[in-house]
């Protein structure tokens, strides 16, 4: 063989002989195999291969391999690398060889037998040489993952070649999710950096053909720098938005998406940057839902990638990046203050509260995101008639319902927005809010004030109002004759607290009672002035009586014959969350058990309890005392003896004998305060001046006081909860959700409701006259006073007839359609009542036909444990022929009613 002939001899490749000598171990038959190679080998002398030694020999003559015969070990294998042809080689060497011949190099003929397949596609021997050099140059040493069906495919090799590249598990399904998340991390993309420039083109041409448009954008970005993937795509999600998004495209974004070409690659067209931020979406909702700290190195990234594109606004699009959030706490905050807090009863900041909840970072901005939630509905409390709008009251009994019903829901949002934004533009913006609703509360607390020193003075009877000392017999007593109790006293957690530990979710276990007679809460009034050793003692005590714990132990236990757990009673062993004697007790045949507890009382002196999200977990010791009660089948009686208020920078009044919120009366009152007197006044003298102004102190500052006369002081919530839902207690009855018609919904326009009705449906068009508005006593003593009083009624003052609404008509039509009653004869035995379909009809069709499930409960009556029920039921009837006229939203908690569909539905025209 002439020397030039040998020089066209292709070395042998390391891979192909590792690959040759892992072939020849597997078949076992020969223990020689000869390759036509240039006779240069630098590798090992030595492969081991399934646990046997293969030596490779590089050998420039037929004597060289005899040469490597002769020293070949009885159990080894031999690969030869030689330019010597057979018939230089002679019969001597071949007949020990496979084949009886040298073989020439090929490594497409390798890539079968490294999958153990017999043939490899037309596809994957399309893609070039690369392939067989890469598959053998990368060979992981168990080998590559058998192919099926006997063919080495295309995406076969490839995806697990790519995937062994970086550094990925075999075998694998590689799809373009996976292998983002592999390139979203520093590993992966170093992995990738670390291999040939033509390996890694060949396997992103393929990926783009293969597994999409952003696979092939995601692995060049990543070969060209060490960047977040999922952080670019989220970039190019607002250079390149979605159809969907119908995004104004701005000269800043124009330029953008040239620059995007330039500094992040060549290929990152309209095409292929729009999948990749689809994919990225994905990533990063996978890294969300993982918790993985990828997601903020993705969100880092992807701000610093729109910065080099000279477009740092463009994040403000963002449903993902923390600008973007920002911007859209920003948009509802410029509309609360533009539209509302100069116009109340104009429309709602509902559609940019809706786009702030649909950010992905809502959920890792909790009380960004609660503040703003509740910023919300102090806005559509200010427009509410129901709320702001509500008149005054006109007793002390109306105001402390008022506040129980409408201004504890107030108070717990004030809490919220008070503590504010992190954000100094929305932070202000909060502030005019809070200032403007507080200056409502004000008025409340001006008038509940002026009407308890009045109802003191003349010991007047508070209907449907519990006097704390009369708690005891009105409420423990007949709750206790029917069933064990637990009678559990916050100390000083105002109505406003008791909402937010029950609306925290206590609804999901336990069934609210309400009493017999109403569709509200109980309510209680506290002793005056109201602070622990008046209220709290009378409230065991069951009459009015200033005292300390032992005086609450002893009334209790001689008239009950019961125990009362105070703070020290409550201290655990370790391992604990109840004390034995607690647990026994509430396990025992005594049928009232009280417990007293002192986090809100002890958090008014240092914590911050307006910033504190209140729940049975909050509250210590709460949690598992419920769940004791909740397992020994106990009704527990939630209290407190008072409220307290919040310290927002209020004034220090400096007075002899005074204390956080009370003085003596040895000075008359002054602006924000007020005198009370009568037998239920327990300080000395039966007289007090209290402060209702909850920005007046009278003793050194804390965290919050109490002993005032603000209806957050002086009412006392009173939350009855049985274990089961057709508890039987006499005079109290399971009850409708409790929350304001504006907590969960926007304000509507409220008809009057003496208009509509089957009736006057069935008559024709027809008006009625609105009934005669409740008046106040003043309002009776200025009627009295213009020559009216004689009559011994009010003469209602002349109004202007109103047709039936639409929404009405449309509704009493409904419940007379002969499909509708044909719905209700297959219904069951227990169809629901028309007046229950009637209001969450016509609650939904108001609302522009989106409203939350207890929103409407309460309108029509339903108990919060039978709403799913009811619901269900609600679906059966209206849903004809399956059709979905009404169904429940992705939120778990939204009714949706299609109108349209109901007309058809029910031939009930257009």
């Amino acid at each position: 063989m002439s020397v030039d002939s040998s020089r066209r001899i292709r070395p042998a490749d390391a891979g192909y002989v590792r690959q040759r000598a892992a072939a020849l171990v597997e078949r076992a038959s020969e223990r020689v195999e000869i390759l036509r190679a240039a006779p240069v080998w630098d590798g090992p002398e030595a492969l081991v291969e399934a646990g046997f030694t293969v030596r490779v020999r590089a050998c420039v003559s037929a004597l060289a391999v005899l040469d490597a015969y002769e020293q070949l070990g009885a159990e080894d294998y031999l690969v030869v690398l030689t330019d010597r042809d057979a018939h230089d080689l002679g019969d001597t060497i071949l007949l020990r060889a496979r084949g009886h011949r040298p073989h020439v190099i090929d490594p497409w003929s390798a890539v079968p037998e490294m999958f153990g397949a017999r043939t490899a596609d037309r596809d994957l021997r399309a893609r070039g040489s690369w392939v067989p050099e890469a598959l053998l140059s990368q060979r992981p040493s168990p080998g590559w993952p058998a192919a099926p069906a006997g063919t080495v495919t295309e995406a076969h090799a490839l995806s697990n070649l790519l995937s062994h590249v970086l550094g990925m598990r075999l075998p694998t399904t590689l799809d373009e999710g996976s292998l983002l998340l592999r390139l979203d991390t520093p590993e992966g993309r170093l992995a990738w950096q670390s291999t040939s420039p033509t390996l890694r083109d060949g396997l992103a041409g393929w990926a783009g053909d293969g597994l999409g448009a952003a696979a092939e954008l995601a692995l060049r970005i990543a070969a060209a720098q060490q960047v977040s993937v999922c952080g670019v795509g989220l970039a190019l999600d607002v250079v390149w938005p979605r159809p969907e998004d119908h995004a104004v495209v701005t000269e800043d974004q124009k330029a953008a998406r040239i620059r995007a070409e330039a500094k992040i690659h060549p290929a990152a067209n309209g095409i292929r940057s729009r999948a990749l931020a689809d994919a990225a979406r994905l990533i990063a909702t996978r890294h969300e839902d993982s918790g993985d700290a990828a997601l903020g190195v993705a969100l880092d990234a992807a701000e610093a990638v729109l910065g080099d594109l000279q477009w740092a606004d463009g994040a403000e699009r963002s449903d993902w990046l923390a600008t973007g959030l920002r911007a859209r706490l920003r948009h509802l905050t410029e509309h609360i203050r533009a539209n509302l807090l100069m116009n109340p009863a104009g429309a709602g900041p509902e559609s940019q509260l809706a786009e702030l909840l649909e950010h992905r970072l809502a959920r890792r901005n909790a009380r960004e995101i609660v503040a703003a939630q509740m910023a919300v509905r102090l806005v559509r409390w200010l427009g509410s008639p129901d709320g702001a709008g509500r008149p005054p009251a006109g007793s002390l009994t109306e105001a402390l319902h008022i506040q129980v019903d409408d201004g504890a829901w107030v108070d717990h949002a004030l809490a919220a927005v008070h503590t504010g934004s992190a954000f100094p533009e929305v932070a202000l913006v909060y502030g005019e809010l809070v200032t403007r609703v507080r200056g409502q509360r004000r008025e409340r607390d001006a008038m509940a004030a002026a009407l308890l020193a009045r109802a003191t003075a003349d010991d007047q009877p508070l209907d449907d109002v519990v006097p704390l000392e009369d708690l005891r017999q009105r409420v423990v007593v007949p709750v206790a004759k029917a069933t064990g109790t637990l009678v559990v006293v916050v100390d000083g957690m105002s109505a406003a607290v008791a909402t937010e530990i029950v609306d925290s979710g206590l609804a999901r276990t336990w069934t609210e009672l309400l009493p017999a007679n109403s569709a509200r809460r109980a309510v209680g009034l506290a002793v005056l002035p109201s602070m622990t050793t008046y209220s709290r003692t009378s409230l065991f005590a069951g009459a009015l009586q200033t005292g300390t714990q032992d005086a609450e132990k002893k009334r209790w236990r001689d008239d009950l014959g019961a125990a009362i757990f105070h703070k020290e009673q409550l201290q655990t062993v370790a391992g604990a969350m109840l004390p034995a004697s607690l647990v026994e007790a509430l396990e025992g045949p005594d049928r009232v058990i009280g417990v007293v507890l002192n986090t809100v009382d002890d958090a008014l002196k240092s914590a911050d309890p307006g910033g504190t999200a209140w729940t049975d977990e909050t509250v210590r010791y709460l949690a598992p005392l419920l769940n004791a009660a909740y397992i020994a089948g106990r009704t527990v009686i939630l209290t407190s003896d008072h409220g307290h208020v919040i310290e927002r920078g209020g004034a220090l009044r400096n007075y002899a004998g005074s204390d956080a919120r009370w003085r003596t009366a040895d000075s008359v009152a002054a602006d924000g305060e007020v005198l009370v007197a009568g037998r239920r006044v327990l300080t000395p003298g039966g007289r007090a001046v209290l402060a209702w102004d909850e920005d007046i102190r009278f003793g050194k500052r804390s965290a919050g006081y109490h002993g005032g006369a603000s209806l957050a002081e002086i009412t006392v919530p009173i939350i009855v909860l049985a274990p089961t839902p057709d508890a039987e207690i006499a005079g109290w009855r399971a009850g409708p959700p409790q929350m304001p018609s504006w907590w969960n919904d926007p304000v509507i326009a409220r008809p009057d409701p003496s208009v509509g009705g089957r009736r006057a449906l069935r008559a024709g068009p027809v008006v009625v006259s609105d009934p005669p508005a409740a008046r106040s006593s003043k309002l009776r003593r200025d009627a009295e006073d213009a020559g009216q009083g004689m009559l011994g009624f009010d003469v209602a003052d002349p109004v202007t007839p109103k047709p039936v609404d639409a929404e009405s008509a449309l509704v009493d039509a409904l419940l007379q359609s002969p499909t509708y009653a044909e719905q209700r004869r297959h219904s069951g035995r227990h169809p629901l009542d028309d007046g229950v379909v009637q209001a969450f009809v016509l609650g939904a069709i108001r609302r522009g036909g989106r409203a939350h499930r207890y929103t409407l409960a309460a309108e029509a009556g339903v108990a919060t444990p039978l709403v799913a029920g009811t619901i269900v039921s609600l679906r059966r009837l209206l849903n004809v022929d399956m059709y979905p006229v009404i169904k429940e939203d992705e939120d778990g908690v939204t009714l949706v009613l299609d109108a349209a569909l109901l007309r058809q539905q029910f031939d009930l025209g257009s």
